[in-house]
């Protein structure tokens, strides 16, 4: 992540804008049975989400993926976060809709309340037959206009 970060920095010197940055936590579809036994990995989600977060900000990444359901552990750990740093959220779904293979999900006011500063809608759109309608479901249960 550092050399990544740093790769970045370098591009203002030939004139590129830099890129923003982002550290994945961990997946929505991993559970705690899964991280231990899939990816060998002996700690709860929680702990792990923390120690990958308190890495990617160490290193100067503009921000993590994260699951609403690490959020508030997260952020009430997670210390020294510049105003900027991003928390990317998926497994964003609207009240009633199929969670399909992701385990850790929350509505879109859900991970709002929760810190998340960008939503990622994915499968709940893009195989929708009415995509637009899908949003604009989100968006009255966000009570956007």
């Amino acid at each position: 992540m550092s050399a990544a970060v740093e790769a970045g920095r370098c591009s203002r010197e030939i004139g590129l804008a830099p890129p923003r940055l982002i550290g994945v936590t961990v997946l929505t579809s991993i559970d705690e049975q899964s991280l231990r036994l899939e990816l060998n990995v002996d700690r709860p989600v929680a702990d792990h989400v923390l120690h990958l977060s308190e890495m990617a900000l160490a290193s100067g990444m503009d921000g993590i993926v994260c699951s609403a359901a690490d959020l508030p552990y997260v952020k009430a750990r997670l210390r020294g976060v510049p105003e900027n740093f991003e928390i990317i959220t998926p497994g964003i779904r609207s009240l009633g809709s199929a969670k399909h293979d992701q385990k850790r999900t929350a509505t879109p006011a859900e991970a709002l309340a929760l810190g998340a500063t960008i939503l990622v809608i994915g499968r709940e759109a893009t195989s929708a037959k009415n995509p637009a309608q899908v949003l604009q479901t989100i968006l009255y249960e966000l009570r956007v206009p």
